[in-house]
């Protein structure tokens, strides 16, 4: 047997054994499905809870929702914005005015 037919024939128990792996494990999970479809995990219920605090109308932006967090988060993103932009400002200053020497 050549290298070219040894080579190929192990491609193709490479490529059996692939197939063969995912039939399996998608076979596995049909059949998780299947048996699921009436039970509803616990942590599932848990989300779907704090969904409906986040449905609420009450005139909050969705970003604010989570309370004191979150508003800490947006101000320290708008203070890294707000250092960024004196940054490129000053920059692009020094590019068109340089100092003189």
């Amino acid at each position: 047997m050549s290298n070219k037919q040894a080579i190929f024939r192990l491609n193709k128990i490479l490529q059996l054994a692939t197939v063969s792996s995912r039939a399996i494990h998608c076979s596995g999970l049909r059949a998780t499905i299947v048996e699921s479809k009436n039970q509803v995990a616990p942590g599932y219920i848990k989300i779907r809870e704090k969904y409906k605090e986040f449905q609420i109308d009450d005139g909050t932006p969705v970003h604010f929702k989570a309370g004191t967090r979150d508003r800490i988060l947006y101000y320290i993103t708008l203070s890294f914005i707000g250092v960024g932009l004196i940054g490129t400002y000053q920059f692009f200053y020094e590019q068109a005015f340089p100092p003189k020497k």
